[in-house]
């Protein structure tokens, strides 16, 4: 028979347990110079606003045409000026537009969730003036590929007499290809809300891509009346560096070339490998997998393949962004969270969204500890950790803030090229309140770096 210690021997022997390392390495600020791309554009909403003028892509709109403006839910640099410039220009055609939402299963796969997250990022009825249609209900169009998938769009879409797509062109986290993220996946996965998405992602895993992806988009082109698209490239500061309207034949076009630039400048971790990476926040705004897979070398994904590097054993995710609504997809990609994160995240939205990438490993909960000096503990204890002096963290404020980190020594020393220790900066522990949680990144930046952590950062 297994005899238990009472319960407080029992306490102060986990206690030893968990706080038995009494001091952790210390931490110093980095500066990463962010790979080149083209400059940025000063204003990206007159730049639209010319292009559509000159290009005369809205001269189709009649007088009372309904035209919907497609919006998804990632976080695009000026995204309410722009959608405000796409409403002005339909407006100067006495047409009337009304925004509708094209982001798959996002939003917990309803109406509501879908409206309140473009609600968080400024976009809504009450704010621009006009109607946000987020009705959920999809049409069954027939088959679409060799494969079988079949042609899902959103009613809403089919019965607008003209729909513009807004996009922006990335990297995707879990398909690889000459096309990834951008207009045409807007058009098959954000436009067929939550069963076309759960279909794309199902052949996904048993089709080549893109094949299949361009074939659902040609078919679905035929079927809607696209009138335009307006492509985003964004820089590895999420600054805009590109912008083109172009009609539906160029989607695929523009898809591939901007992706291409992409890759030439796409953010990345100045390391090869570390022992813990500490994200202070992670959500839906900044990635669809809450952290960009790219970035932090873990995919978890059943078709594609996990990213050369970087290589990190543990992975702790403090927080999730409030524009999230809750949708905490990719949590599973942590090894640890704090409890904060877990309070805030809605598992029924964060189960829906994985569910619709067939990646439920996605959505699995990590262990949480409190108080949060347990999770350090155990996540150097369980990367293997012996001599602290040589261990290998960082820490970052997200995936797509990489301009300004905070490393130990240890991963200081082995830093690519294009990052440097700050040359203002000095070394601090880690900073603990009294409950043993740890202070804000800001709070350790701002104390290591003698200034406020940059806004546009935030």
């Amino acid at each position: 028979m297994l005899l238990l210690p009472p319960k407080e021997v029992k306490e102060t022997f986990i206690f030893k347990i968990c706080f038995s390392m009494k001091s952790f390495p210390h931490l110093q600020a980095v500066l990463q110079e962010l790979p080149g791309g083209p400059p940025c554009l000063s204003n990206p909403e007159l730049i639209l606003k010319e292009k559509l003028a000159v290009s005369g892509l809205l001269a189709k709109i009649r007088p009372g045409q309904r035209v919907a403006l497609a919006v998804g839910s990632r976080g695009i640099n000026r995204l309410v000026p722009l959608v405000k410039t796409l409403i002005d220009a339909v407006g100067e055609r006495k047409g009337c537009p009304f925004i509708l939402p094209a982001m798959g299963s996002h939003g917990g796969g309803t109406a509501a969730g879908q409206e309140a997250l473009l609600e968080s990022m400024g976009i809504s009825e009450k704010l621009l003036g006009v109607p946000v249609v987020s009705a959920m209900e999809v049409r069954d169009l027939g088959l679409g590929t060799a494969d079988g998938a079949r042609l899902i769009t959103s009613v809403a879409a089919l019965e607008a007499d003209w729909v513009v797509l807004l996009a922006r062109i990335k990297a995707h986290t879990i398909f690889q290809g000459e096309i990834e993220s951008g207009l045409l996946k807007m058009l098959v996965v954000g436009l067929g809300k939550e069963e076309g998405a759960r279909q794309f992602h199902l052949y996904g895993l048993r089709s080549s891509f893109p094949a299949f992806l361009l074939e659902l988009a040609r078919d679905l082109a035929a079927n809607l009346r696209i009138l335009a698209g307006v492509a985003l490239l964004e820089n590895a500061g999420g600054l805009t560096v590109a912008l083109e309207a172009v009609p539906p034949e160029d989607f695929e076009k523009t898809d591939q070339e901007l992706l291409s630039r992409y890759k030439d400048f796409a953010p990345r971790l100045p390391f090869l490998k570390a022992d813990l990476l500490i994200v202070e926040r992670m959500g839906k705004d900044i990635s669809g997998t809450g952290m960009d897979t790219t970035v932090i070398g873990r995919s978890r994904h059943p078709v594609r393949p996990e990213p050369p590097r970087p290589k990190i054993a543990r992975i702790w995710a403090r927080s999730l962004t409030k524009a999230s609504q809750g949708n905490a997809n990719g949590i599973g990609l942590a090894d640890f969270v704090s409890s904060r994160l877990v309070r805030t995240a809605d598992m029924e939205k964060t189960i829906v969204n994985s569910l619709a990438s067939l990646a439920p490993e996605r959505a699995f909960l990590p262990p949480s500890l409190e108080p949060e000096r347990r999770i350090l503990v155990e996540a150097l204890r369980t990367a293997g950790v012996i001599d602290q002096s040589e261990t290998k963290i960082a820490w970052i404020m997200d995936t797509g803030s990489l301009d300004c980190f905070l490393a130990t020594d240890s991963l200081a020393r082995s830093l690519d090229a294009n990052a440097r220790r700050h040359p203002a900066g000095k070394n601090i522990p880690f900073l603990f309140d009294d409950n043993g949680d740890l202070l804000s990144f800001e709070e350790h930046w701002r104390e290591s770096a003698v200034e406020a952590f940059p806004l546009e950062s935030l």
